[in-house]
């Protein structure tokens, strides 16, 4: 119940539609929908120019699946359509609120009959782009060969940071003492029911200091990113690998 039924990036910073995208909403029954193909959030999809990929062409907010389909808003189950292309040949980029975005290193050529796009298999843009999903808590339990966005990302930037300046924790903490419930200021409080940045592990709840704190997402991301040779708290090179 707190999946927005409306485009939330449009109210966040560095998420910019274009083309015909903005203004998606999700359609009636479609947050009802269980199992694989039951909604787990909103994601930002970019199309970019083959010549100049930092050129963005077109723009959707769509949903993803439980089992990882990118899908319309419309329905919750069919593809994404771009109508206004003069050139069926992009880059894809997926980008989400408090994930680190990712595109592909190669352009893709659409049809009109479809074309599927598997971030976990398409080489991607950039170095460590992606993450191995077991580094998360949520992703427990695996028996296939997954890949993640990495989590952490409160500060609407392009940076993951844990014990340094301009740390994701500080949105984190931040939100949990400005709770309006949270009457003594207490660093163990749990603001619950949120959908908000500072959830970095989903689950509904903003924690700082107590168990399942959404410190750990983030710390998880910094210590273990493939570049932090020596597993150091305060690595500042996990960065979006975004053109």
């Amino acid at each position: 119940g707190l999946i927005p039924t409306a485009d939330p990036y449009a109210a966040l910073t560095g998420f910019t539609h274009s083309g015909a995208g903005g203004g998606e909403t999700i359609g009636t029954g479609v947050l009802a929908v269980t199992g694989n193909n039951a909604i787990t959030d909103w994601v930002f999809i970019e199309l970019r120019d083959k010549t100049t990929n930092t050129t963005i062409l077109e723009t959707r907010s769509a949903l993803v699946q439980r089992d990882g389909d990118v899908v319309s808003a419309v329905d919750g189950t069919s593809g994404l359509c771009f109508d206004n292309l003069t050139d069926p040949e992009v880059y894809v980029s997926v980008r989400h609120r408090n994930h680190l975005g990712v595109m592909t290193a190669n352009t893709q050529t659409l049809t009109p009959g479809g074309t599927t796009v598997d971030f976990g298999t398409e080489t991607l843009y950039g170095t460590n782009a992606i993450a191995p999903a077991n580094l998360y808590p949520q992703s427990s339990g695996n028996t296939v060969s997954v890949k993640a966005l990495w989590c952490g990302n409160t500060s609407e930037n392009t940076t993951i940071v844990y014990d340094n300046n301009n740390s994701d924790l500080d949105p984190v903490l931040n939100e949990v003492l400005g709770a309006p419930v949270n009457l003594f200021n207490a660093r163990g409080y749990t603001y619950s029911n949120r959908y908000d940045l500072e959830d970095t592990d989903m689950n509904g709840d903003i924690i700082y200091d107590n168990n399942l704190s959404d410190r750990d997402p983030i710390i998880n991301t910094v210590i273990y990113y493939p570049a932090n040779l020596f597993n150091a708290k305060g690595f500042t090179g996990v960065t979006e690998q975004l053109p």
